[in-house]
């Protein structure tokens, strides 16, 4: 997918790929919790977009992630379609949890394990908002 200026936007689910300058493009997967701050995802994202667009080629792409595979609501209600679920994203050396108000009472069992694997085999993870308590 591009942007308005014809700009990479969004992964093909490889981790890493080659640009035509040689240099690898970063893949960062963005986990979407339910209820997660739409703004703090957007203010996430688009600094990738714009240092793509500044370098004149795909420097980062983005996964969009949820556990199930099925959009996300944010916090504003609005839902965010996701290219994976949990059991379908590819290994991810970034990942960041992005949360709401609500992310310190998150219990999925099935995710935080997600989360270890992907961090036991050299995963960065981060977060957005109040996801840090996950």
């Amino acid at each position: 997918m591009t942007d308005q200026n014809g700009m990479a936007c969004v992964s093909t689910g490889r981790t890493a790929e080659q640009t035509s300058a040689g240099m690898p493009t970063e893949t960062i997967g963005f986990l979407l919790l339910p209820g997660f701050t739409l703004a703090t995802f957007a203010a996430a994202i688009d600094p990738l977009r714009l240092a793509n667009y500044v370098a004149g080629r795909p420097l980062y792409r983005w996964l969009l992630l949820s556990r199930d595979g099925a959009p996300e609501r944010s916090s504003a209600a609005i839902a965010v379609g996701v290219e994976h679920g949990l059991d379908t994203a590819p290994a991810l050396q970034t990942v960041i949890v992005c949360g709401g108000l609500g992310s310190h009472l998150f219990e999925d069992a099935r995710t935080i394990a997600w989360l270890r694997r992907a961090a036991s085999r050299g995963a960065t993870i981060g977060s957005l908002c109040i996801a840090s308590h996950v």
